[in-house]
């Protein structure tokens, strides 16, 4: 795959440089350096411009072209300027491109619990795979129940069992039919 014909400084925010891109057969290795020159404590919400030291951060993004993209970005880690802060040192965020402790952006995690809710987690984790992105079925419950309210289903008033279907088992069948009732 040529690295040369996609505009991906289009694809991240401003304050991440790209570095470095590496492709293989499935994967899209994008290497990229925060450009920031502050950040905000996550604790107290002071801003802070002395760099600790540096992490290196791996996220997985949404699959370009078939091939599954893997972000390794080396986040800067700062001093805390307020004395009386609980927090010494803590980590930038990005929290319009990635949450705090997320192997996923936003946009990829948001992609993937959509799969889970219109499928089911087994189901939807078995396409992520084959879409180059591993998610097991666990992983996905839990961002389906991270979102909560901020799902939009309609609601469930009763479930009912089809009785025909239990005496079927008897006579060599093996599946019940489940209605749920909106």
């Amino acid at each position: 795959m040529s690295n040369e014909n996609i505009a991906w400084k289009y694809f991240f925010p401003s304050y991440l440089k790209i570095a470095n891109i590496h492709s293989s057969p499935s994967l899209i290795h994008i290497q990229m350096v925060s450009e920031t020159k502050s950040a905000v404590c996550p604790t107290c919400g002071k801003r802070s411009k002395k760099v600790h030291s540096t992490h290196l951060r791996n996220a997985q993004d949404l699959p370009v072209l078939d091939h599954g993209v893997v972000l390794n970005i080396l986040a800067k880690r700062y001093f805390c300027s307020n004395i009386d802060c609980a927090e010494t040192v803590f980590m930038e965020q990005y929290d319009q491109f990635m949450g705090r402790y997320s192997r996923y952006t936003n946009r990829c995690k948001d992609f993937i619990t959509r799969l889970a809710i219109a499928t089911d987690a087994e189901t939807a984790s078995k396409i992520l795979t084959s879409l180059h992105i591993k998610a097991s079925g666990d992983s996905l419950l839990r961002y389906v129940r991270s979102m909560g309210d901020a799902l939009d289903l309609p609601r469930v008033t009763g479930i009912g069992v089809d009785d025909w279907a239990l005496i079927i088992p008897r006579i060599g069948g093996s599946s019940a039919n489940v209605m749920i009732y909106q």
